[in-house]
């Protein structure tokens, strides 16, 4: 399955460190320098316990989005109206991924044309060491849930099976979404008390 992944924050980074070792994956940056050091070093991923490096590749040109089989948004919430046209452009029989938190990203699905639309919550703790390292401080599930069409549109990574990183689906999208917002809101106070 060929996977791209717009945005290289903490979460793309992870998500092509993870899924990279089975799929071919694609990382859209925005900038050229962090391109140019992905396919350079590739993404590397440090846990508690080791430290493991993929092999993806970096590209931005836009282009490249029409020739995945799942296109996978991991920019912030904030990010999204930057790359709303690039969305819009991207075939509508390709599944989308989204991986916001909170639930404005909503405004701007509703408004897209695309015939699978799927939405995510992560439970994973990332870093972002520098453009290419990512510290997995946090290991969880992946909740994924459809806003529109069918989920099992992206059945090769639903099957795909790896212990520290996993995928469950849900038939709920507005279920996921909610209790994600709740536990931010918990955990960002306590974090700032703390």
């Amino acid at each position: 399955m060929r996977i791209g992944i717009l945005g290289a924050g903490s979460i793309g980074l992870l998500f092509a460190s993870y899924l990279g070792k089975q799929f071919d994956v694609t990382l859209f940056p925005r900038r050229h320098e962090q391109m140019d050091l992905i396919n350079e070093k590739g993404v590397t991923i440090e846990t508690l316990d080791s430290t493991f490096t993929t092999r993806v590749r970096a590209t931005l040109d836009k282009n490249e989005f029409n020739k995945q089989e799942l296109i996978i948004i991991a920019v912030k919430q904030y990010h999204l109206e930057n790359i709303q046209a690039d969305i819009t452009n991207i075939h509508n029989e390709i599944p989308l991924l989204f991986l916001q938190n909170g639930k404005s990203h909503l405004k701007l699905i509703n408004h897209l044309e695309h015939e699978s639309i799927i939405v995510g919550s992560i439970e994973h703790g990332a870093l972002k060491i520098n453009e290419t390292t990512v510290v997995h401080n946090g290991i969880g599930l992946t909740k994924l849930a459809p806003y529109r069409g069918e989920i099992n549109r992206i059945s090769p990574l639903l099957n795909w099976h790896c212990e520290y990183f996993q995928f469950k689906t849900y038939l709920d999208y507005k279920e996921i979404l909610l209790k994600k917002l709740l536990v931010n809101a918990i955990i960002n106070q306590l974090t700032a008390i703390l």
